[in-house]
């Protein structure tokens, strides 16, 4: 028998809504870096805690000019 625990924080937002504000956020980020941010990894990464998704996703959208050079695999 396996079992998973998940630890989840009062005010963690489900992962439907966590894709929705995802969506909002993307926004924000210039076009042409939106297909370097994948959901699934992020959501693997933050969960439901929207403000880690708000500082890394602002992130890409203010300091766009750092990552022109950066190669993405």
């Amino acid at each position: 028998m396996q079992f998973t625990l998940q630890i989840v924080t009062i005010g963690d937002c489900s992962k439907a809504e966590a894709k929705a504000n995802f969506d909002d956020l993307l926004k924000n980020v210039p076009s042409g870096l939106r297909r370097t941010l994948d959901f699934e990894r992020l959501y693997e990464a933050f969960g439901g805690r929207l403000v880690h998704w708000q500082d890394y996703i602002d992130d890409f959208g203010t300091h766009s000019e750092c990552y022109k050079f950066v190669s993405v695999v």
